[in-house]
């Protein structure tokens, strides 16, 4: 906790945005209100993890912005699993194709 505390998130979490930037995210916020999408964040480690992120603008009684609540879910274990799968997909298919070409 300590190592958090009066730290930007934005410097704290080191995050790197997938498919988009940091802007676009932002304008989408503020657009839409929410942003759901997976990142590479930096775990206290130092060692990028995947992270399914979840974002909401937070506002006012006026509905002006006043800041953003945001829930991360570390994806690693899954994604890796994910992985294994098509290897095993890919290996499966390799073999049939050779036993069809062997008939």
């Amino acid at each position: 906790e300590e190592e958090a505390i009066g730290k930007n998130s934005k410097d704290l979490l080191q995050t790197n945005f997938l498919e988009v930037t940091r802007e676009e995210v932002l304008e989408k916020i503020h657009k839409e209100g929410s942003y759901f999408g997976e990142v590479l964040q930096k775990d206290k480690f130092g060692t990028y993890v995947n992270i399914e992120v979840n974002s909401i603008l937070l506002k006012n009684d006026r509905s002006e912005p006043i800041g953003y609540i945001a829930v991360g879910r570390d994806i690693s274990e899954r994604l890796s699993y994910l992985r294994q799968i098509q290897k095993s997909e890919s290996t499966l298919t390799q073999i049939l194709d050779t036993a069809m070409d062997a008939i």
